[in-house]
């Protein structure tokens, strides 16, 4: 017999689930924005030079070089125009994969982890992380875009992997437990850069989401972040302007505004994302920055985020690399002062 999957009764709330369902089928993400990215995971929006990852950065970890073996083999359509689009991030997925590949391999010696990817596109993080779990860790991803499904599907259909068509909100704990891989909740989840085409509200997002999340599970979220200093958020737009002019036309480049436009009334500040992770996890690290998008891990389990974060190796910096990047990582513990 299967046991359903329960979490804390605090979140176990109908009306707050159905209502953020209906915010979510709402948002600018499932009507304005819908048909751009189509457009995109169509193929219609590609870089004229395919981003690549730094051969010295590669060379210097090995782990990580093996992870990018799979992960190139595996691109879709939307990946060529996502990494040419935030400096660096191309090298920070495989870093983060190849990490929760050792995790995985720690943690899951005796038993099958579960990883969960909201909104990523054709999932090609989630898939390279199914096939070197060799079994052991089993993926869900989802899209509402059909397009990116048919790019997920394009390599063959995979043993580890699962694909959701479906907005973020459809993945819930009713979701999981009829769900004959997933139903024992999730032990990391990864929102990558989706809570910002759907609204800035972080809390709900973050209470909603961690439902399916186990109790000692870690919750990974990347996200652009509004900066109050305004002449310091549109030094860093600078910077990675000039690092999307390496892949995209200047037109190109225009055509992304409204994508853009939207993400910015979405975005909130790192000081505001950590205060409404703190509402639902104990422990949060920022873990990466480039320009204006972070990267943070949470938990209530300290003993599994200090794993997780030691598993890391050092991100990837170039010459623009500000003073707050090199202080990586930095740990917020709820109610203690952090300076």
């Amino acid at each position: 017999m299967i046991t359903p999957f329960i979490h804390p009764k605090e979140f176990e709330n109908n009306f707050f689930v159905s209502q953020f369902k209906n915010e979510c089928l709402n948002s600018p993400r499932m009507t304005t924005l819908f048909n751009e990215f189509s457009n995109i995971a169509s193929g219609n929006f590609q870089p004229n030079i395919k981003p690549i990852a730094n051969k010295e950065f590669l060379k210097k970890h090995f782990k990580i070089t093996e992870f990018q073996k799979v992960h190139t083999r595996l691109w879709g359509k939307f990946d060529s125009h996502f990494f040419a689009s935030i400096p660096y991030i191309l090298e920070e997925e495989l870093r983060l994969g190849s990490t929760i590949v050792n995790y995985c391999n720690i943690k899951g010696k005796n038993k099958e982890l579960k990883l969960y990817t909201m909104g990523t596109a054709e999932a090609t993080m989630a898939r390279s992380i199914g096939l070197l779990g060799n079994g052991r860790i089993k993926t869900l991803s989802c899209s509402p875009n059909k397009e990116n499904k048919i790019s997920f599907l394009s390599h063959g259909i995979p043993l580890n992997s699962f694909f959701h068509l479906g907005t973020f909100s459809d993945i819930d704990v009713n979701y999981i437990n009829k769900s004959k891989v997933f139903n024992n909740g999730f032990d990391l989840l990864v929102e990558d850069t989706t809570f910002q085409m759907y609204s800035p509200y972080r809390a709900k997002q973050i209470k909603f989401s961690s439902m399916i999340l186990k109790e000692d599970g870690i919750f990974i979220s990347i996200n652009k972040m509004l900066n109050l200093d305004i002449e310091k958020y549109y030094k860093r737009e600078e910077i990675k302007d000039d690092f999307k002019k390496k892949h995209f036309s200047q037109n190109q480049i225009k055509a992304k505004n409204t994508i853009l436009n939207t993400m910015e009334k979405n975005q909130v500040t790192l000081k505001e994302t950590i205060s409404a992770l703190h509402l639902t996890f104990q422990y949060v690290v920022v873990y990466w920055n480039s320009t204006n998008f972070y990267s943070l891990a949470s938990s209530n389990s300290k003993k599994n985020l200090d794993l997780f974060i030691s598993l890391m190796p050092e991100q990837y910096l170039d010459a623009t690399a500000n003073k707050f990047q090199k202080t990586l990582p930095k740990f917020y513990e709820r109610g203690v002062h952090n300076g």
